[in-house]
């Protein structure tokens, strides 16, 4: 029920906007006097936003992207609740918490509930059950008061006297109205004059004609499941008020004669007693005042003015009926717009006109150069990650006030790791708003950090992957539980020749002081298990000799800060890649 509940969350963050939006458009459309019907069509968008989890890509969109309500959602859900304590790697406490199980944060430190050893209390956990709860609660008691108004309805058209076709009278109703879904009826009440019955007929049937008795039943469901959204209720209403009132106009449009007064009396003296709003169309629904006033100044509008609605509203349709085009970074080369961020400890920085040009594939590969060069570098290719706003708050030395906001904006994320010497890392950002963001840092024991971070401006086509460039012929992941001391060996050969003597490594495992080897061992016994410390290793064997390997990872009995042996097992993930580079 969580999950449904998030998705109704999102879906009427999107629609909220979508009313906005509507409320903007209809109040043009009325101003310049436009036929009503042109504002009750606007409904529909918002309708559709309301009941559809899913929505096409346009080329042109107001909205944000889809991702942005669901970021806006998790971020809620990812808030933590109570009391909270944070340890870092150099504490007793910090053991404490890696050995009950807890996972440790990008920095190097975990956070627990006020104990110390449990697991912090997020909204997700705490809030968001009670909340759906409510939410379901709220949706059924208003259907359950929609059931009980329509059953009551029904009662009192017991009797009910057949006129012709599908008209009926009925003694003991005040109003107009249809009822039905797949064969509706209308229902009149006695006491009608002869020229009031045309016209209210007329009004009635136009409503069939249109289907509004199905439109007012989905946007009363609709209104069930936002009921927490009070745009959707001021959407409910003056839904209902431009759909009589574009009924008015369509009797009055049709009629030979002016009847104003006469129809504007009938509405005065039938809008007492009119059914709620879950029951069926009634002739006396809707804002008695704002109906009267447009039928007394109701006037034949020109042609010029109905096309320029209809081409008004249709754009608006058109527009929020869709999400964005997707922001996917991919496919493009890259100038940078603007330096977000520059970490202070190192005294060489770029300037937005020093930086490096960037080029990412369709596939996701990046290439770089100097403004001054024209061969591009292959670097690699992105992986998408999903990380909190907490890990990507900890990427940088001093979180500064432009690099907080722009990682609140990110909605996607991909990562790629070169391998050199200094563990280079590239990050690529998608914000919500469809801006490119590019994190060059690194991946070092201690824990990943940004060095830079740019704003991306589109600068053409990407550019072609020189012959060979990052082409790995194998490669392959592990993920292993070890206790101390055990190793683990794949069951798979990694084969290097004398073409492709090169084996790149990238492992990290769940407790920082904890030693890890990784590497190859080859058939003869010879072994490449270098030992790393600190949560992270990465590195290229390069030129071993041609022959068959396995690849190892081994847990050490040693705990490099607390005491000599440990019995707490470690989970190792890691990813290998084996070949020559094109370099």
């Amino acid at each position: 029920m969580d999950g449904l509940f998030s998705t109704v969350l999102r879906m009427s963050l999107t629609a909220g906007l979508v009313i906005l939006a509507v409320l903007a458009a209809r109040a043009v459309l009325r101003l310049a006097g436009a036929p009503r019907k042109y504002a009750y069509v606007l409904w529909a968008v918002v309708l559709f936003r309301l009941l559809c989890p899913l929505a096409p890509e346009g080329p042109v969109s107001p909205l944000p992207a889809p991702e942005a309500a669901a970021a806006l959602v998790e971020g809620w859900a990812d808030d933590y609740v109570g009391t909270t304590a944070t340890f870092f790697d150099n504490t007793p406490e910090f053991q404490a918490a890696v050995e009950a199980g807890l996972p440790v944060q990008s920095g190097g430190y975990v956070v627990t509930a006020s104990d110390g050893v449990s697991p912090p209390a997020t909204a997700g956990e705490v809030l968001f059950p009670w909340l759906a709860a409510a939410w379901l609660a709220g949706a059924a008691v208003l259907l359950l008061r929609g059931a009980i108004s329509h059953r009551r309805l029904r009662r009192r058209l017991v009797g009910a006297v057949r006129l012709e076709g599908n008209v009926y009278q009925a003694d003991h109703i005040s109003t107009p109205f249809v009822m039905g879904l797949f064969k509706p009826r209308i229902y009149l009440p006695s006491g009608l004059g002869e020229g009031e019955r045309g016209y209210i007929l007329r009004h009635e049937r136009t409503h069939i004609k249109r289907l509004d008795h199905l439109w007012k039943l989905l946007a009363f469901l609709a209104l069930a499941l936002h009921w927490f959204n009070p745009l959707v209720w001021v959407a409910f209403t003056l839904a209902g008020r431009d759909m009589e009132a574009s009924c008015d106009e369509a009797v009055l449009r049709r009629t030979a004669g002016d009847i104003r007064a006469e129809y504007a009396q009938s509405i005065l003296r039938l809008a007492a007693g009119r059914p709620s709003s879950a029951t069926p169309l009634a002739f006396g629904a809707g804002d008695a005042k704002d109906r009267i006033r447009t039928v007394l100044r109701w006037k034949k509008p020109a042609r010029w003015l109905a096309a320029l609605g209809a081409a008004a509203a249709a754009l608006v349709i058109a527009a929020l009926a869709v999400n964005p085009a997707s922001g996917d970074p991919m496919g493009r080369s890259y100038r940078t717009a603007e330096m977000l961020y520059a970490d202070q400890r190192y005294s060489f920085s770029y300037t937005e006109e020093t930086a490096p040009q960037y080029s990412v594939t369709g596939t996701g590969e990046l290439l770089s150069r100097a403004p001054s060069e024209d061969e591009w570098t292959y670097l690699g290719e992105f992986t998408e990650i999903s990380w909190s706003r907490e890990r990507r708050y900890a990427l940088f030395d001093a979180l500064t006030c432009r690099a907080q906001e722009a990682m609140d904006q990110v909605a996607r994320m991909w990562r790629l790791d070169t391998f050199d010497q200094n563990g280079t890392l590239y990050l690529l950002m998608e914000t919500r708003r469809g801006a490119a963001l590019l994190g060059v840092g690194y991946d070092r024991p201690e824990g990943e950090s940004i060095r830079w971070l740019f704003r991306l401006r589109a600068d053409g086509e990407p550019a072609e992957v020189p012959a060979g460039a990052g082409e790995w012929t194998a490669s392959g992941s592990f993920a292993y539980v070890l206790q101390p001391g055990e190793q683990a060996v794949s069951e798979r050969p990694v084969v290097l020749t004398e073409e492709a003597p090169d084996f790149c490594y990238q492992t990290t495992w769940s407790l920082g002081s904890m030693a890890v080897q990784v590497g190859l061992a080859a058939e003869d016994g010879t072994e490449y298990l270098p030992e790393f410390a600190g949560g992270s290793a990465r590195g290229v064997f390069r030129n071993l000799p041609p022959g068959s390997y396995r690849v190892v990872v081994r847990s050490s009995t040693r705990n490099l800060r607390y005491a000599e042996t440990t019995t707490v097992p470690l989970e190792v993930t890691g990813a290998i890649a084996f070949t020559a580079r094109d370099a």
